[in-house]
């Protein structure tokens, strides 16, 4: 894909083009407001709340300047923008403004990166009531120094763009300089607030005066390479880097070439047929994908043939080099992404995005399991098991580790991809269609030895779940787009509905049961694991019906001593039926799995407990909760049902103490037993 995207050309407040700039305020009217008396300032979201006004109490120069109050703890409202006309890449760019921030105060500003202010920020500058300075962005900590309260200052940059050298000046005096992750500045904003993260105390109180900024002299001929796209993942895998070409002259640019090189590799993208102005700036995506190499190693972009030509007037700007050191993954290693959801959630379509993100960079190495809450889709004993590790919704576990946003998945994925597992998984599967079982075989292999407190499991999960009741329309608190612009998983949800229609969703990765328990097999190695030994474990699970077997996903999962995931295995229902792994295993199998006709959980229960039953067809299905005096505290007969029966029975009014639970079938009695706290 290959995009244009227009900047403002013109660049002055003044009247000469690629000049300095400075504004002092005293050409405004005091009591005026800034935005609303200038053609060149404007406001963060064009609202009136957020203009400050000229004042005269104290200016640095003449008699007037500008003041900015906090009224509450988070900042604002005063809140104004200096477009500097353009975005800039390349080129010595200096700003320079006077402050007065009162003592016991603190300020704030920035720097945009891109023209259309909240996309993305090159750089904020936070100054706090102990007179600390840190200057950051998403890339972390740029530099930190020190100010002086309750007097005029002068805070300052001479940013050189083309060597992406960023020096800082308090009174004339250097405090550093750094290279920045974000290499581009296209307006100033400065807010009224003492940002807490930062050291502050939420108050604001400061003037500005004598704002000053000189732009970059423009070549006649000149493109740039302002950009590589970040390039991440795991090595081996295929990715399309885009490289971004801006004119930073004046002379309009119809055509160029991009060369990249990467490991050995060459290709060009030869762009015609264009029409550049000065600071338009060009998308271009390589049709060719890349491999990468394991290893830190260079992606160097070249801009060649501006205009036909053998080169463009400043050859300085016509190379860019990206190092690109992708994760390796550990031997035979595929990461558990369990998300916390339900459809009541307006939060949790984030999760759905994110868990098809991870699944389309990641297919070779990430399981998706969507643990639904209270809704159709839910499977109690999972939800009850998840519900323990998280603090809200929605939330996610990577590999049962700690409970985090859905948003942080890759982080966390890429945290756990990297190790070696300690076996290697394969599941297989048979399925009975007339008595709705499949019997799974789960194949465990060290590769290091391993004790007898390890685990296994196994987990279903499905894809394009629907259902027309009104229970499975999601929540969505992202219409509107008030919340910002979130889009995958099937929708953009800042315009979609709240709640999405029931009729327009289809849920993926949901989790449909997992076997024995959400904790694992209890004596799964009663003697360890040896290396070179294939272990074998069968389960037998009872099938619903309404389930679509072709959508349906088996997964393997190896449980460490901590109960966290070593390891999981993943095969859809098509692939586990040929039975290429797992099928006829060396070595000892060491235990089989029944799915149980009777169950209860938690055990011991407080308020509630939850009880499954596995319901015998064409007959009548008896069940009863009774005290250890043989008292019946529930009885309930289910006629002419099959499959499985799940009850949650409220304990809140019966006494502590030892309670029998009873399935009877005519002809089988089935017993279990569960405690009352």
């Amino acid at each position: 894909m290959k995009k244009i995207y227009s900047l403002a050309a013109a660049l002055c407040i003044g009247t000469v083009a690629f000049a300095q700039t400075t504004d002092d305020f005293e050409s405004y009217t005091v009591g005026a407001l800034l935005a609303n008396s200038s053609p060149n300032w404007d406001t963060w979201s064009g609202q009136t709340a957020q203009d400050v006004a000229i004042v005269d109490d104290t200016a640095y120069s003449g008699d007037k300047s500008i003041y900015f109050e906090a009224t509450t703890a988070n900042g604002g409202p005063d809140d104004v923008v200096l477009p500097f006309g353009a975005k800039y890449t390349t080129g010595e760019f200096d700003f320079s403004m006077m402050m007065l921030v009162e003592t016991g105060t603190g300020a704030y500003f920035n720097f945009q990166a891109q023209t259309t202010v909240g996309q993305e920020w090159a750089l904020e500058c936070a100054m706090t009531q102990t007179g600390d300075i840190t200057i950051s962005n998403t890339g972390g900590t740029l530099l930190t120094s020190t100010y002086t309260l309750g007097q005029w200052i002068e805070v300052a940059f001479e940013i050189d763009l083309t060597a992406n050298i960023w020096e800082f000046f308090i009174d004339g005096t250097s405090q550093g300089s750094f290279a920045n992750n974000i290499n581009s500045i296209a307006s100033l904003n400065i807010y009224a607030a003492n940002i807490a993260s930062a050291g502050g105390n939420g108050l604001a109180n400061f003037w500005v005066d004598d704002v000053s900024y000189t732009t970059p002299t423009l070549s006649n001929l000149n493109g740039t390479l302002s950009g590589i796209s970040s390039i991440t993942g795991l090595v081996g895998q295929v990715k399309t880097p885009t490289v971004s070409v801006t004119n930073s002259g004046v002379d309009a640019i119809t055509s160029f070439d991009v060369e990249l090189a990467y490991n050995g590799v060459v290709q060009t993208e030869q762009i015609t047929g264009v029409n550049l102005a000065s600071f338009d700036e060009y998308e271009v995506s390589f049709n060719t994908g890349i491999t990468l190499a394991e290893g830190a190693n260079d992606m160097v972009a070249t801009l060649k043939n501006v205009n036909g030509g053998t080169g463009d007037d400043d050859a300085s700007d016509d190379v860019l080099t990206l190092s690109v050191n992708p994760t390796a993954p550990g031997l035979n290693k595929q990461v558990i992404v369990e998300e916390a959801t339900g459809t009541w959630c307006g939060w949790c379509p984030r999760g759905a995005v994110w868990m098809e993100r991870l699944q389309e960079e990641y297919p070779d190495h990430f399981i998706g399991l969507a643990v639904h809450n209270n809704d159709p889709m839910a499977n109690e004993e999972y939800d009850t098991g998840l519900g323990d590790l998280i603090s809200g919704y929605p939330s996610a576990v990577v590999d049962r580790g700690a409970d985090i946003d859905p948003s942080a998945m890759e982080t966390d994925f890429l945290q756990r991809v990297v190790r070696n597992a300690a076996a290697a998984l394969c599941v297989t599967a048979e399925m009975d269609t007339e008595q709705m079982e499949m019997t799974v075989t789960l194949t465990v292999e060290p590769t290091t030895e391993i004790d007898n407190d390890w685990r296994v499991a196994v987990a279903l999960s499905e894809n394009d779940v629907t259902g027309t009741a009104s229970n499975y329309a999601q929540a969505n608190y992202y219409s509107g787009g008030a919340s910002g612009e979130l889009s995958g998983a099937g929708h953009d949800w800042h315009s979609a509905a709240n709640p999405v229609p029931a009729s327009m969703m289809e849920y993926d990765h949901v989790a449909r049961m997992i076997a024995p328990s959400f904790d694992g097999m209890d004596d799964s190695f009663t003697e360890g694991g040896e290396v070179g030994e294939t272990y074998s474990f069968e389960f037998v699970l009872d099938i619903d019906s309404e389930w679509d077997l072709d959508n349906m996903h088996i997964i393997g999962m190896l449980m460490d001593p901590d109960g966290e995931f070593d390891n999981g295995y993943q095969a859809d229902y098509a692939e586990a039926l040929t039975g290429e792994c797992g099928a006829a295993p060396t070595g000892i199998v060491t235990a089989r799995y029944e799915q149980e006709k009777l169950t209860v959980y938690p055990n011991p229960a407080n308020s509630f407990v939850n009880i499954k039953a596995d319901m015998t067809a064409n007959t009548q299905n008896e069940l009863r909760v009774y005290d250890v005096m043989g008292r019946v505290v529930y009885s309930n007969v289910i006629a002419d049902q099959a499959g499985l029966f799940q009850l949650n029975l409220d304990l809140s009014q019966v006494n502590t103490g030892v309670y029998m639970v009873e399935l009877s079938d005519g002809a089988e009695v089935h017993t279990t037993k569960f405690i009352k706290q």
